[in-house]
């Protein structure tokens, strides 16, 4: 696909690195000439120094002929004046950026009104992250499949687990899966997609899928007694911190911000008077002991230092805070994550990156294949795996055959059917008939139908 990109910032050079290397041609467009030079030594693409606002500037970047326009600079008027012009151009799809919560609130009137096919927002993006994380404390990510009929959770192996030094097959005749599925497994930074002879040890990240039923016990027995959560204390009042507080507070949990800044604890509390909100410095220990962080059942660090977050869900954890989670922008920054063994990370960045990444692998795959469709993609394990939900039609190879006379790819997984309104882990004898929608879990990257799972 051509695909133009608007604003070289940290959303923008992620985005133009993940779609160059899937093949896409990509053109950038930034009034910052040092910046875009950056960027286009670092991959392979075009780019264009301007203003995307500048009728000029989009004719010299040919946006009339795109496939796909992307707004992501900081300004959010620039981007959809952008966005909106572009659309009057040609550009087939476009997507703007936005960080004003009013935008978000009237999405759909904004994109019928002004004709953009998509407004995301990266703070209400990483909200939903967080309150997913939030529903399942033990859980170190949680991701959502089939309309929430499948749920996958990565969790930690604790030592002495009665999973530990049994194979897949053991652990399922024996039941202690639960009726789940172990679709990935990382250890000592790798990904493995197990087979049933793949034997998990106590320390390995494994991720389950089942239904919130079977997760609930599965969790249960893994971990022991869990924990519901019903107050969280945070700390830095950000965008994040605007849009994640009014979540919580729907579900009528306690919500406590510590903010160091006067002027923006006072909005705060204006916006969301439910909250409780304290100005005082959240970073020192001493603070977190006056406001009896100890009381609370999560802590989520969310100021603007990657640093400051990491250290304070450290520290949060002295208190006895079972659920601790952490802003963390810079990638070297989430990977250290495993050595300091922090429950969940959340990186707005590529939230909003992965939502954009995904649409445009869907709008990719609609226009080239008849045999399979797209519906979702989610990227896993640092984007080593990745777990794809298609729909098969007739034209596919994978149609009317047992599974089991496939030839399936090492490092690929059919991990779950859904026909109509029901849900099954596929056993060897199953047949898939057309409009079945499966997940694939994959070791191999920017797959784009599910024939590809195959040999040949």
């Amino acid at each position: 696909m051509n695909i133009v990109i608007v604003g070289v910032g940290k959303v923008g050079q992620y985005l133009a690195s993940e779609l160059s290397n899937e093949g896409h041609n990509i053109l950038a467009i930034d009034y910052n000439a040092e910046m875009l030079d950056e960027v286009l030594s670092a991959n392979d693409i075009a780019g264009v120094v301007g203003d995307a606002t500048d009728y000029e500037t989009l004719e010299e970047a040919s946006v009339g002929d795109c496939d796909m326009f992307i707004a992501v600079t900081y300004e959010d008027d620039a981007n959809i004046v952008a966005s909106i012009m572009a659309k009057k151009l040609g550009a087939r799809y476009t997507i703007a950026r936005v960080r004003k919560p009013n935008y978000i609130h009237h999405r759909e009137f904004m994109q019928h009104t002004m004709g953009i096919d998509l407004l995301i927002n990266p703070e209400f993006e990483t909200s939903r992250e967080i309150i997913r994380a939030l529903d399942y404390p033990e859980a170190l990510n949680v991701e959502l499949f089939f309309k929430r009929m499948v749920k996958m959770v990565q969790v930690k192996v604790p030592k002495d687990s009665h999973l530990a030094g049994h194979t897949l097959v053991e652990l399922d005749q024996s039941g202690a899966l639960d009726g789940n599925l172990i679709t990935i497994v990382y250890r000592a930074g790798q990904a493995h997609i197990p087979n049933g002879d793949f034997r998990i040890e106590a320390g390995d990240y494994i991720h389950v899928a089942g239904s919130k039923e079977t997760i609930a016990t599965f969790m249960r027995h893994l971990f022991g007694r869990l924990h519901d959560i019903e107050s969280i204390l945070i700390v830095g009042a950000d965008r994040i911190s605007f849009s994640l507080a009014g979540m919580l507070l729907e579900r009528g949990m306690r919500v406590k911000v510590i903010e160091k800044n006067p002027e923006k604890a006072r909005q705060f509390l204006i916006m969301h008077p439910k909250a409780e909100v304290v100005n005082g410095d959240g970073t020192a220990p001493s603070t977190l002991t006056e406001e009896h962080a100890e009381e609370f059942d999560a802590f989520i660090g969310l100021t603007n230092i990657d640093e400051e977050n990491i250290v304070l869900s450290l520290v949060a954890a002295e208190f006895g805070i079972e659920k601790r989670l952490a802003k963390v922008n810079r990638m070297e920054l989430v990977r250290m994550t495993r050595v300091l063994d922090l429950d969940t990370t959340v990186t707005p960045k590529r939230s909003v990156a992965n939502v954009i990444l995904r649409i445009v692998r869907v709008k990719a795959n609609m226009e080239k294949n008849t045999s399979s469709y797209i519906n979702h993609i989610y990227r896993l394990e640092d984007n080593k795996v990745e777990a794809i939900d298609f729909t098969v039609t007739q034209a596919s190879r994978l149609v009317g055959i047992p599974l089991k006379d496939l030839a399936i790819r090492s490092g690929m997984l059919v991990a779950y059917i859904l026909r109509g309104e029901e849900v099954s882990v596929p056993r060897g004898d199953d047949v898939l008939k057309a409009d079945d929608r499966i997940i694939v879990i994959s070791e191999r990257p920017h797959i784009t139908t599910a024939d590809e799972i195959l040999e040949g």
